[in-house]
């Protein structure tokens, strides 16, 4: 087991940390924050801590898609809404990053990825 632990401490230690907390992916970091001050519900902020933690690398988009799935696969949506009328808060967010900064910037990319995951959530096949 020490072995074992030296091992992980070793490959910890190799790697590197390029993102700052505090400075990288502000946009997704805003957008996180506000959602949580407004409501102070992590369920109902969901996808803009995935966008973020997207962003940080902390974690994939492939991770987060697994979750939806299996969610889905154990209790099947309909979606209830026009695709246009869903996600309102993700949509207004990946809009206004859309028009700001353009699609090329990387906290959009995970504003968009995150409307995605919202709208596979509620039932659209994307």
């Amino acid at each position: 087991q020490l072995h074992q632990t030296i091992n992980l401490a070793e490959k910890m230690s190799t790697q590197t940390i390029t993102k700052k907390p505090c400075c990288d992916c502000p946009i997704t970091k805003q957008a996180r924050d506000e959602c949580m001050f407004n409501s102070g519900d992590e369920a109902k902020c969901r996808f803009f801590i995935q966008a973020h933690n997207m962003c940080m690398g902390y974690n994939s988009k492939e991770q987060y898609l697994s979750e939806i799935r299996k969610e889905l696969a154990e209790n099947p949506k309909t979606p209830a809404k026009k695709v246009c009328c869903s996600c309102p808060e993700t949509k207004k967010v990946r809009d206004a990053c859309l028009v700001t900064h353009g699609q090329e910037h990387e906290d959009c990319k995970h504003l968009i990825e995150a409307h995605k995951m919202c709208l596979r959530n509620e039932g659209f096949d994307l």
